[in-house]
């Protein structure tokens, strides 16, 4: 090897965007292999499940000669000249096809006759065009493969398609382009998507558990190491080392061969991307630069350019030809006088862009002239005109066929549309259509048996949500309840009486195209069947329409008086992974209708100030994402007198809820889109001004400090070439008052803060904004589409005592499903879930049996909801149970430290629990802690950053003398009362409520503030009222109970364990009531914290367990 040489390689090699374009290439070849290795097995496997499915006593083709690809039909009226047992074959194999039309799928790759006996010639029928000569695993590229497990369903049970469309974009992007460098940031996205694929592959397929690890070594490769300065430099024989100087070099040469043909490939094929002359020269450009490389590609340069000189002759043969047939084709007849309707010019241009076979004109002689004829895509067509010549007569038959042939073309236009994006550019369009629903639905006729009404309705609804069946055990209704859980959002209305059941929508449903598709218009056709499908069972059940689905869901949408759907296409999958969503909205006549089961109901005790702002009795919506008291509050709880002695010198918070669509921003690229958005937001925020830029910086700062998620971004690609940009708030920010105060004044501070920021968002920019400023607050948060009250909250701001000992605190949000266990029973099943969640969570082993329990605990203690059971009755007879872990988890720091060390000390408890959880088994995790969790919490679906909080910890003095609480969580529904007027039943309602919560007795019309004050003091939400007026004029209130209830120990105790005793004693006091009013069986025994536990979990619908804390009962702020 002569030095000329070795300099070439280590310029070559010290260019850091092509040391990243090698590396990219490496790790494809890698995946490469690896999913050679799988589909090599697969494959046989698929085969053999279709020749299983084909019950003829031919088991091999009886005229191979006759079932030639060509001459398989690919439109429905055209005859069938396949043999019976090549004509069984080809529909198993359509049936397994993601996109079953026959015209869209490439024949001229395979053999008919071989289908039997070659699974490769089946394989090929899934796979693009160019893959005809193919035999064996080892000649298909790693495009064939990923285009292979796209669209046959067979592999559907191993990845999702969406995975395998960014993969295809990642090799298309490398292999089709000019270019021999790739940038740090799309190296870093190429890295998220392929190791995404491998990931979900690795959950399934052995030869993928350890694929992260061989990227990792491909990605540490040190070219500077293999690659010295010194031109003398020998090279050695086999290195220890697996990328050796040699090994790189061939497998450099490897790749660049492979890029030579694909690109050789693009011109054959006659592409849309295959390069311009440009493009070309870039490549020529490269190659003389690198005198090694131009010699070894030699040949491979040569036959591109052979093949691009002969596309380029082509093009001219073929505009020549065109002129020279339009000459003579241009007729007379009136139907045909204008020289553009060139139609046999046109069905020429078709055939040799689709591959079809050339046209075959002919003519019938008739008395009055001639009547054209074309024999064209295994069809004829028959002109409807007579016409004076022949030229005339073949135009007719021409423009007959492309009127009859329009839906093969389109097909066609498709097909090729989506071989080019899918393989240019992966699945690059993803929609979703948005359908606004204000509707009632019904039980089906016939369905008389008021459980019966209930499960039917709520079984259309699980069709609608694309739930699925619901499992075993499980009915529609609870199905429907646990997704509006997981989506945090209210369920849909239930009214009901004595003959009917009705379930009320009202809100916006979202359903999303996840496959994606190859252009716009196909994506949102694949989206608005999606919707019809699913509409269907709700609205109509009429069959849906089969060519358009755009306009047969704005049709139906029409016919029940809906608003028309909203489409949104982008370049990445939406919803999270769910092909539906469920946004619902108050009602637009002013709040639930009475008699609804309504979730709203009038507060007292409020803020009086928004009050009198508002000036009408304040309404409040119940969800899952109202009122949470605050993290340290489980903690160190404090008590009704949370003001200091000390002059009340508190720190003030307010928490708001807002979800909030800003306008889109246009620009000529996608980074100044952006930036133009983020700009306005920034401006709209009130934010400090940044350098031209920096604006999304600064927006993100923001939204981190007020603890908040960061905005959705929503990136268009318009027709015209420019880009678009929209951002979406959709979280809880949260304000803190600059400075100490008082708490009602301290509650101002802080909403005058969060007013400061949250006004230029406004929506209704005429909205009336004056007096107090909490009611100010209450009426923007509203306009920005917060569904609960402003939460105002108080720390003490005396100083940290006892040399800076605080307690430390994060919170971490994850969201893991975990791996499916199989037994011969359902418990059977559950347990070996809980079992292997135990071990990966690192808890102390529990006893045989009690695996869910010990689960359930740690929840409890992280103040997080239990994990979500997925339970399936398998055909074999067994059980399945699968895990799913979505939600925040708070861990303490297990002493009193500095803030740093305590952050640190809370962290080091998380990771200590979460690492077993991890989906990436070899994650590279740094050296310090905090920065280890906040990885591992990204691999477990985390959006947000983990949050710290302290406390002070002060240590119990004067014998340990201290104070207990205890946090419990109920659901529970009480009896109907019934009165002359609303006033009355209301009233009887809440006088059974007080004394079931053995309140004291109350002057006669005050039971329901006596109730509303009890909540207060127990930082719980009011009870939902569901008031119904009856046939006869009288009306019922039914009250609903749902939400966290802290009881506070009455006195002091001595240690911790009293204290949370006596807490228990005070909860079971009132909450033994509850039981007795819902007619449960009451707990026995003498351990409180035993019966308080045996009674939520029996009567009072709670799953998480009782969380207990104790503190310093002689600190001033819980005195």
């Amino acid at each position: 090897m002569d030095s000329s040489d070795i300099r070439g390689y280590i310029q070559r090699f010290e260019d850091q965007g092509y040391k990243t374009w090698i590396r990219t290439t490496m790790i494809l070849e890698c995946l490469k292999t690896r999913m050679g290795r799988f589909l090599e097995n697969e494959t046989e496997v698929f085969h053999n499940a279709l020749n299983g499915k084909i019950k003829l006593e031919e088991k091999t083709c009886i005229g191979p000669t006759k079932c030639d690809y060509k001459k398989v039909p690919t439109v429905k009226s055209a005859p069938n000249k396949l043999c019976r047992l090549c004509d069984a074959w080809k529909g198993e194999i359509l049936s397994e096809h993601k996109n079953p039309n026959p015209s869209m799928v490439y024949w001229n790759n395979t053999t008919p006759y071989l289908w039997p006996s070659h699974k490769w010639e089946v394989a090929k029928v899934y796979m693009p065009r160019g893959n005809m000569k193919h035999k064996s695993v080892d000649d298909f590229d790693i495009s064939a493969y990923l285009t292979l497990m796209t669209f046959c369903r067979h592999f559907q049970k191993f990845v999702k398609g969406h995975l395998l469309s960014q993969v295809t974009n990642v090799r298309n992007q490398i292999m089709h382009s000019a270019n021999f460098a790739v940038t740090a940031e799309d190296f870093q996205d190429y890295m998220g998507r392929i190791r995404a694929l491998g990931e979900a592959l690795g959950e399934k397929v052995p030869e993928f558990q350890s694929f992260s690890k061989d990227m990792a070594e491909i990605q540490n490769i040190n070219f500077q190491l293999h690659f010295g300065r010194d031109p003398g430099i020998h090279f050695q024989g086999p290195s220890t080392d697996k990328y050796d100087v040699t090994s790189i070099l061939n497998m450099e040469l490897k790749i660049m061969k492979d890029k030579m043909e694909c690109l050789s490939q693009l011109y054959d094929a006659d592409r849309e991307d295959m390069l311009t002359s440009e493009e070309l020269q870039k490549v020529k450009s490269f190659l003389d630069m690198n005198h090694d490389l131009q010699e070894k590609l030699q040949p491979q340069w040569q036959r591109l350019e052979a093949v691009q000189a002969q596309h380029g002759l082509q093009i001219n043969t073929l505009t020549e030809r065109v002129g020279e047939l339009e000459k003579h084709t241009v007729v007379t007849d009136e139907e045909f006088s204008s020289e553009t309707l060139m139609y046999k010019n046109r069905l020429l241009e078709r055939a040799k862009k689709y591959k079809w076979d050339n046209p075959v004109f002919s003519e019938q002689d008739e008395s009055a002239g001639f009547r054209g004829q074309v024999e064209v895509h295994g069809e004829t067509f028959l002109a409807s005109l007579v016409c004076k010549s022949k030229a005339q007569a073949h135009q007719a038959a021409a423009k007959k066929a492309l009127q009859e042939l329009a839906t093969v073309i389109a097909n066609e236009e498709a097909a090729l549309g989506q071989a080019a994006k899918s393989q240019a550019a992966g699945f690059s369009f993803y929609a979703a259509v948005t359908v606004s629903l204000a509707v009632d639905v019904s039980p089906d006729k016939g369905v008389s048996a008021p459980v019966d009404r209930v499960e039917c309705v709520y079984e259309k609804l699980v069709s609608l949500f694309g739930l699925g069946a619901a499992d075993t055990g499980s009915s529609n209704k609870e199905k429907v309840l646990q997704y509006c859980t997981r989506l945090k959002v209210l369920p849909p209305v239930e009214r009901s009486s004595a003959s009917s059941f009705v379930l009320r929508l009202n809100g916006k449903i979202t359903f999303y195209d996840l496959e994606g598709s190859g252009s716009k218009a196909e994506a949102v056709q694949q989206a608005a069947r999606a919707a019809l499908e699913a509409l269907c069972g709700v609205l109509d059940k009429a069959a849906v329409n089969q060519n358009n689905h755009k306009g047969a869901l704005q049709e139906l949408l029409v016919r029940f008086k809906q608003p028309h759907p909203e489409y949104h296409v982008t370049d990445s999958p939406a919803g999270h992974g769910d092909r539906v969503t469920w946004l619902p909205e108050a009602d637009p006549t002013g709040g639930l209708a009475e008699g609804s089961g309504h979730r709203y109901q009038e507060v007292e005790g409020a803020d009086e100030g928004a009050h009198a702002e508002i000036g009408t009795p304040m309404k409040r919506m119940i969800t899952d994402r109202s009122d949470r008291p605050s993290k340290m509050s489980k903690v160190l709880p404090s008590t009704a007198g949370s003001e200091r002695p000390d002059g009340g010198q508190v720190l003030g918070s307010v928490e708001v809820t807002i979800l909030v669509d800003l306008r889109p921003h246009q620009a000529a690229d996608q980074e100044g889109a952006v930036g133009a958005a983020y700009s306005d937001l920034m401006k709209a925020l009130s934010l400090s001004p940044a350098p031209s830029g920096e604006e999304k910086q600064a927006v993100l700062e923001f939204f981190r400090e007020a603890q908040c998620c960061p905005p959705v971004e929503k990136i268009d690609h318009r027709p015209d070439g420019t880009y678009s940009c929209s951002l979406r708030i959709d979280g809880k920010l949260t304000f803190q008052s600059p400075e100490r105060s008082t708490k009602k004044e301290s509650d101002s501070l802080a909403a005058q803060k969060a007013l400061a920021h949250l006004e230029g968002l406004q929506t209704v920019k005429d909205l009336k904004l004056t007096g107090e400023v909490k009611g100010r607050l209450q009426k923007v948060a509203a306009d920005l589409g917060n569904i609960g009250l402003p939460v105002y909250r108080t720390t003490d701001a005396g100083k940290v005592i006892d040399g800076g000992q605080v307690l430390g605190s994060v919170e971490v949000t994850i969201k893991v499903d975990l791996r499916t266990h199989q037994a011969a029973d359902r418990e059977g099943a559950v347990g070996a879930a809980y079992s292997d969640l135990m071990k990966a969570l690192s808890l102390s082993p529990a006893p045989s049996g009690e695996e869910k329990q010990a689960v359930l605990e740690f929840f409890g203690q992280t103040q997080c909801c239990p994990p979500v059971e997925k339970i399936d009755h398998r055909p074999d007879g067994t059980y399945s149970c699968s895990l799913r872990i979505d939600g925040k988890l708070t861990f303490q720091s297990p002493e009193r430290s500095t803030k740093k060390e305590s952050d640190s000390l809370a962290a080091q408890k998380a990771l200590a629990h979460l690492e077993g959880l991890l989906t990436v088994k070899d994650l590279k995790l740094p050296g310090e802690v905090k920065g280890r969790l906040q990885k591992v919490a990204a691999d477990l679906g985390n959006i947000c950053r983990p949050v710290y909080l302290t406390a002070d910890a002060v240590e119990v003095t004067d014998g340990g003398q201290v104070l207990g609480s205890v946090e419990v969580t109920i659901k529970v529904d009480l009896r109907p009362h019934q009165a002359a007027d609303r006033e009355g039943a209301v009233g009887a309602a809440y006088s059974d409520l007080m004394k079931a919560l053995s309140l004291s007795p109350a002057p006669s019309g005050g039971e329901r503030l006596a109730v509303l004050h009890f909540m207060q003091l127990t930082k719980s939400r009011p009870p939902v009222e569901d008031i119904k007026m009856s046939s006869d004029g009288t009306y019922e209130c039914a009250l609903k109970i749902d939400g966290r209830f802290i009881f506070q120990s009455p006195e002091r105790s001595s240690t911790k364990k009293e204290a949370e005793k006596a807490a228990a004693g005070q909860a079971l006091r009132h909450m033994e009531g509850l039981l007795r009013a819902h007619r449960r069986p009451l707990p026995v025994g003498d351990n409180h914290k035993s019966r308080l536990q045996e009674l939520l979990m029996s009567g009072l619908g709670n799953a998480v367990l009782p969380v207990y804390a104790a503190v310093d009962a002689n600190d001033p702020r819980h005195t």
